[in-house]
C-alpha cells in the first residue's frame, strides 16, 4: 500500500508487477492507461492489471493525494 502526493502539474508514470487499485483521496487528477485519459472522482477505485503502464497527473491547483493498494496476481501467486 502506498500514498502518493502529487504537486500541481506533477505526474507519476509507472508499472506494477501485480494487480493494483488506485483511489483518489484528495485533489484533481487525470488517470491514463492504455485507454483515453480521464479525470478521477474522489473515492473512485480504478483497477490496474499486472504489467499495465499507467500515469497519474495532478491537474488541480493543490497537492493531490492518491492511494494505491497492491495484491499479487493469480499468475504470480501460483508460481511461488
Amino acid at each position: 500500500m502506498a500514498s502518493i502526493l502529487l504537486e500541481p502539474g506533477e505526474s507519476f508514470e509507472h508499472v506494477h508487477g501485480d494487480v493494483s487499485y488506485t483511489t483518489l483521496i484528495f485533489g484533481h487528477v487525470e488517470f491514463s492507461d492504455n485507454q483515453q485519459p480521464r479525470i478521477m472522482a474522489v473515492g473512485e477505485p480504478i483497477f490496474v492489471g499486472a504489467g499495465c503502464s499507467h500515469t497519474i497527473r495532478n491537474v488541480g491547483d493543490a497537492t493531490a493525494t492518491v492511494f494505491c493498494a497492491h495484491q499479487s496476481s493469480p499468475a504470480i501467486a501460483s508460481s511461488r
